[in-house]
């Protein structure tokens, strides 16, 4: 009971202090000197600490679940005890921007700015406060009108599903296949795959050059078989517009059975910089199903390579949002855009580099990219599979890049910004909790 009087009267001193700097922040040696005032001891601290760790932690669980309305309790709890914590500040910055987004709330989106501005007070070098409030102020909180065609067309199509199973229903009882035409029942081909170990060898090893295998087997079944590989290769020191490996694959007797060229750098990948990773697959048919490899050999057979100039930090970090929230373990950066325009409309280059800031690899990661006029009336948008099943996962701390064209339907003055919503993302965590 004895550190909960202390810790009242520690919040009246604080809130009355905070009336008193309305208009400039408070600063560290003011909160040190309160302490001094009111003679708190080390074990008072502590106590006034603790539940400030409490609040934070449980207003950050809710954040993450996208609970906004518990989470912002918490964590306006949390900052009374400690109003300088610049994590508090802004998580209750993006907490009120994703509710008034949800809710429609201009308070909301008041409130979102507010936070935000006092972060950056602390901080006038705090990158998120000034992208959030650079978002907060164009009004970027209008998003119900792509849902609400979404919900259109789904209910489209979920008609034409209707018809279309109705319409097979009617063949399958009115129209029954004569008994001769009856198919056999198929028997199922035993498959069988056999892993196979892959070396690397780069001819010139100061290239730097690193090849992380998610995959690499044999798959046999009755007459065939294939040799499927899934794997990134890591480019650690130089910029590169060339590159050509070599496949070789190798049987007991370690002589080549098949040797193949590949050239990995092309109009969809036209460059790879330094510290960028390259997703590969190849399947290969084996023209000998009976003489099958038992070892795969990746070698780097011409690179053209410059120094590298490229600084990751210039690229600029977009603010990731989930339906109706924020993720702080992806990382998407736009690297590059150009535009292009024309009488009406105008084309739109843009090249993203995406991190992956997990803890455990990701498979899918799917975002959708929204164009929006001077009004912030939504005016086209796609969607991007940075990561998809088909291609290597993405790897803790590994980046990538992906570039693409659209072609939007405005006027190039009438356009205002594009932001990026994340539609899925699938890792390794949520794969293992889906299967229990």
């Amino acid at each position: 009971m004895e550190f909960d009087k202390i810790l009242r009267t520690y919040i009246e001193h604080l809130l009355k202090l905070q009336e008193e700097h309305q208009n400039t922040p408070l600063t560290l040696d003011e909160l040190d000197r309160l302490h001094q005032e009111l003679g708190l001891t080390p074990q008072e601290l502590d106590f006034i600490d603790k539940k400030f760790q409490d609040y934070h932690h449980r207003g950050l669980g809710f954040f993450r679940y996208q609970d906004w309305d518990r989470a912002i309790q918490e964590l306006e709890q949390a900052l009374i005890l400690k109003p300088l914590h610049m994590e508090v500040l802004d998580l209750l910055a993006e907490a009120y921007m994703n509710r008034s987004r949800k809710k429609h709330s201009p308070k909301d989106h008041q409130k979102a700015l507010y936070y935000a501005e006092r972060c950056l007070q602390s901080d006038p070098r705090n990158e998120r406060a000034l992208y959030l409030i650079a978002q907060l102020r164009r009004g970027s909180h209008t998003r119900h009108r792509t849902q609400h065609l979404l919900k259109v067309f789904i209910g489209l199509m979920m008609a034409i599903l209707l018809a279309f199973s109705a319409y097979l229903l009617g063949k399958m009882y009115f129209e029954p296949i004569p008994a001769q035409e009856q198919q056999p029942a198929l028997h199922k081909q035993e498959v069988s795959a056999t892993q196979i170990p892959v070396f690397i060898r780069d001819e010139n090893a100061s290239r730097g050059f690193e090849v992380a295998v998610e995959s690499s087997f044999i798959e046999r079944d009755a007459d065939k078989a294939f040799y499927h590989i899934r794997a990134c290769l890591i480019n650690k020191k130089y910029d590169l517009s060339e590159l050509e490996i070599r496949l070789i694959l190798k049987n007991k007797a370690h002589r080549r059975i098949q040797d193949i060229k590949i050239d990995l750098l092309n109009t969809d990948q036209p460059e790879l910089l330094a510290g960028d990773a390259l997703p590969w697959i190849q399947i290969v048919a084996l023209d000998d199903p009976d003489s099958a490899p038992v070892e795969a050999e990746i070698v780097i057979e011409t690179s053209k390579q410059e120094p590298t100039k490229y600084n990751p930090d210039d690229a600029l970090t977009l603010l990731l949002q989930w339906e109706s929230g924020s993720s702080r373990d992806l990382i998407l950066k736009e690297r590059r855009q150009v535009i292009l325009p024309h009488p009406d409309d105008f084309e739109h280059e843009i090249t993203f580099e995406f991190i992956n800031q997990k803890d455990v690899p990701i498979y899918i990661w799917k975002v959708q990219v929204n164009w929006f006029d001077k009004s912030m009336r939504q005016v086209h948008s796609t969607l991007l599979d940075l990561v998809d099943s088909n291609a290597p996962s993405l790897s803790p701390g590994q980046r990538r890049r992906i570039s693409f064209k659209q072609l939007i339907p405005i006027k190039v003055d009438d356009y205002e910004e594009y932001l990026v919503e994340v539609i899925e993302c699938v890792d390794e965590a949520s794969l293992k909790k889906g299967g229990n």
